[in-house]
């Protein structure tokens, strides 16, 4: 394996991660967002945020992955007849995101990043080393 493979490697799981970063922000970000019944009929731009990379590692370096602005999860509703934005019952509608569930992300994504960023600077000294070592030959 060459230095740019071990290189694009490192470069797409910090990408990953920042994406993952990004996402559980959003989503701490607009936990308490609430939509009306037309937001949720169109599941349009809905506020919560995941991340979708390929299953398969081989397939992960050829497609960086992507994050996707579409909820599809569940959602918790909350009696609040005075809003504007209930519905006949009084009730409105907010995503299921769990605040905790997104805290680990956070620290998961933190450290899975820190991480990347070691193996870079690990092979980037690697690199370093063997050009020494050719130039004292």
């Amino acid at each position: 394996m060459s230095f740019g493979e071990i290189y694009a490697i490192s470069e797409y799981g910090m990408n990953l991660e920042r994406m993952r970063l990004k996402a559980a922000s959003l989503n701490i970000a607009n936990e308490n967002t609430i939509y009306s019944n037309n937001a949720l009929k169109n599941k349009s731009n809905l506020g919560a945020v995941q991340v979708n990379a390929s299953p398969k590692f081989i397939d992960s370096l050829n497609n960086s992955g992507s994050v996707s602005y579409y909820y599809d999860g569940d959602l918790r509703s909350v009696h609040k007849p005075n809003h504007s934005e209930a519905n006949s019952d009084g009730m409105v509608f907010m995503p299921g995101i769990s605040l905790s569930d997104q805290m680990i992300t956070l620290t998961s994504s933190q450290r899975g990043y820190e991480a990347n960023v070691k193996a870079l600077n690990t092979i980037y000294s690697m690199a370093q080393k063997t050009m020494e070592i050719g130039k004292n030959r």
